[in-house]
């Protein structure tokens, strides 16, 4: 199964049901076989998958969880990378910078109709809110932390030393540096607002995008 069926499959999902010894745990199983992260995740055998909300993460944000013969629910990305990042640096330095301008994105997600938002590159009404994809253009994402980190000449690694790990989240939060963290992020979200814009794309126009840049 690629990435794009199964977003289209997740949709069919029930939410907290569990899925064990079925076609659709074959399916789920399957899917996630091909992620490098499985081997680890599965150590203790796989007894089945649920839908439901990652209490690590914010409250609207599903996922799935394998559920293990020990009874441990371990979260999945449906958007899993089939080898490990090549630098872990920088792609815990990006989770970081995501999570800062999570506030951003809650407010702009506010803003969204079912029925009437449409999604801004192919004009397909979206009827349901988990359809909606937040997008940034003029620059990307990944263009506005390279904007900022050459403004005030910084690399990945640099700033590597205030990302703490919170479970499955990463923060600038390093009690170290509290002063250097709270100023890191204040002016990273200001630098964002002032150099890129938000819009709604469905879920595959925003799989189109993924799969186009370079750093994913």
């Amino acid at each position: 199964m690629t990435k794009k069926e199964y977003y289209e499959f997740e949709k069919t999902l029930e939410k907290n049901v569990v899925y064990s010894g079925c076609e659709i745990f074959k399916k789920i199983d399957d899917y996630f076989k091909q992620s490098y992260k499985y081997p680890e995740r599965s150590k203790n055998g796989v007894k089945g998958y649920v839908f439901k909300n990652n209490k690590n993460w914010h409250k609207e944000n599903y996922c799935m969880h394998l559920i293990d013969n020990l009874g441990n629910e371990i979260h999945f990305s449906k958007n899993i990378s089939k080898s490990p990042p090549k630098n872990k640096e920088k792609e815990e330095v990006l989770r970081a910078f995501r999570e800062t301008i999570y506030p951003e994105i809650k407010q702009f997600k506010k803003k969204f109709i079912a029925g009437f938002t449409k999604c801004e590159i192919s004009g397909v009404v979206l009827t349901k809110k988990s359809e909606a994809h937040v997008d940034h253009y003029d620059y990307d994402f990944i263009e506005v932390v390279n904007m900022f980190m050459k403004k005030y000449n910084k690399t990945f690694k640099d700033l590597h030393k205030y990302v703490v790990n919170k479970k499955t989240i990463r923060t600038f939060d390093n009690e170290k540096y509290p002063e250097k963290c709270k100023n890191l992020k204040k002016y990273f979200i200001e630098f964002h607002n002032e150099n890129t814009n938000l819009r709604f794309l469905s879920a595959e126009e925003n799989l189109k995008r993924t799969k186009q840049q370079p750093w994913n």
